[in-house]
């Protein structure tokens, strides 16, 4: 057992301390760091994991396709709604304390996931998951900014944080599959617990307290109508592949997300401290940046949806095997990300983008010509290899964002942009899921194709048109955010 008064092992920040934590300095700042990537690996990890397991929830728990649409995005609609609040909550609560209160309620809500006897059950626990997904994001990098004080150190700290984003994301599929051909769908829940509990016995030990500080209001009326627009606009959007357009079953929703649209902009006009800052859409760079940011999440998430059900609906492949036929949209993630930090510290953040947007779109057009009820794997590796480039987008992305608005709103404009991609991801897979349940599988999932390439095609000339401002960026900033959150 280590003594809180033990020196360190290796060169690390000065002590931090405050309210709130263990009260001591960082003694080991590897395992403060390792502690503090927990949650930010399970939060990436969950949203790629479970889609190689969905034919077999549905065959477990019943369900329609969009049924298991709604598994997907009960999550991500949670994440992406109180994302907004996250870090609000975490400056006034402690975050230290909303952290490892995140990591449990995770714990929780994936063993609800893993008992879930009907999928009702399974929904509501996904979104628990999404909750707790939103206030572990935030305060993690707040943790990061405050238990690395010195500017390598933190760089060094943010890039193995996004680096570990990125590997989640990369192997959710394979561990899924081989959960899920060698177990049962419910170990993909029940495989958060131990890490769960590692990472918050870690946490509370090694990571310093961040003093309270007084942070932004809490916007509730804001956030309940966040809330209520994502879940309108993407049920209504989910309906749209079992009903007709004129079902009160399609327009309802999707009528109560307007009006709930129209009474956020209304609140959010009159609140000191709004949750979601209207004027900050004022600028053409900014407001650029989030359309291209839920546009290509729209694109991933919608095909991961999509191609998951692909590979073993109709080619027949197992968990296992859907899994690793992900292999080549994933494998080079991680050092794809770490390229597009470079290149637009070098070049500015259009080019990568334009790069990276170009050769996603001809990996989806790949896929499109490739993909038939009959079509043998190596046909399609071409096409997913493809894919992987679209990693160089999201940190220059996230360079042009920040840079198009004031100084002093950084962490507010990440959040935005964040929950701009987990509302797309969301939409993503409502719109193509909609589009093979309402057609026979192949028409329906060309037609998803094209209409990815064609999110990427418009990506790109907004990219054009409002992000050709070459800024260098410092190492720390282009990784400031995650691969594909």
């Amino acid at each position: 057992m280590v003594s809180r008064d033990d020196p360190p092992t290796a060169p690390g920040p000065r002590p931090v301390t405050g309210p709130g934590g263990n009260g001591g300095p960082v003694t080991r700042p590897r395992l403060a760091l390792a502690a503090i990537c927990v949650g930010f690996f399970l939060v990436l990890l969950d949203t790629t994991i479970l889609n190689v397991a969905l034919p077999r929830v549905g065959e477990d728990l019943g369900g329609s396709t969009s049924d298991l649409q709604w598994v997907v995005n009960a999550y991500t609609i949670a994440f992406a709604a109180l994302l907004l609040s996250g870090g609000a909550l975490s400056d006034r609560l402690g975050t230290l304390r909303v952290y490892c209160g995140g990591l449990i309620g995770f714990g929780v809500a994936s063993l609800l996931c893993a008992i879930a006897p009907v999928l009702g059950l399974l929904i509501a626990g996904r979104a628990l998951q999404g909750l707790a997904a939103a206030v572990m994001v935030p305060s993690s990098l707040s943790l990061i900014a405050h238990t690395f004080p010195a500017p390598r150190e933190r760089a060094t700290a943010v890039g193995i944080w996004v680096g570990a984003s990125g590997i989640a994301a990369s192997l959710g599929p394979i561990i899924g599959g081989v959960l899920v051909e060698y177990v049962d769908w419910r170990a993909v829940f029940l495989i958060n617990l131990p890490v769960v509990v590692a990472g918050v016995w870690v946490g509370r030990r090694h990571i310093p307290p961040v003093p309270l500080a007084a942070g932004r209001a809490l916007d509730l009326p804001g956030q309940a109508l966040a809330v209520v627009v994502l879940v309108g606009l993407t049920g209504g959007l989910i309906e749209s592949g079992e009903h007709a357009w004129g079902s009160v079953w399609v327009w309802g929703p999707l009528l109560i997300a307007v009006v709930a649209l129209a009474l956020l902009l209304v609140v959010e006009a009159r609140h000191h401290d709004p949750v979601v800052p209207m004027d900050l859409f004022r600028g053409s760079a900014f407001a650029a940046g989030t359309v291209i940011g839920a546009l290509i999440n729209l694109a991933y998430y919608g095909q991961l949806f999509v191609l998951s059900l692909y590979f073993q609906d109709v080619l027949g492949y197992s968990p296992l095997q859907a899994g690793l036929a992900f292999l080549p949209a994933f494998a080079g993630t991680f050092f794809i990300s770490w390229a597009a930090g470079r290149m637009t510290a070098r070049w500015g953040p259009a080019r990568p983008m334009v790069i990276g947007l170009g050769v996603g779109m001809t990996g989806l057009l790949l896929l499109l010509l490739a993909a038939g009820a009959d079509t043998p794997y190596w046909a399609l590796v071409p096409g997913l290899a493809l894919l992987s480039a679209g990693a160089l987008t999201p940190a220059p992305l996230s360079v042009a964002v920040i840079a198009a608005a004031p100084q002093d709103q950084s962490g507010m404009v990440s959040g935005l942009l964040n929950a701009a991609r987990q509302t797309g991801g969301a939409l993503g897979v409502a719109i193509l899921g909609s589009l093979i349940a309402a057609n026979a599988f192949i028409d329906g999932m060309r037609v998803a194709l094209a209409l990815s390439a064609a999110a990427y095609g418009v990506s790109i000339v907004l990219t054009l048109v409002f992000m050709r401002t070459r800024r260098t960026a410092t190492p720390r900033t282009a990784v400031a955010e995650p691969a594909r959150t």
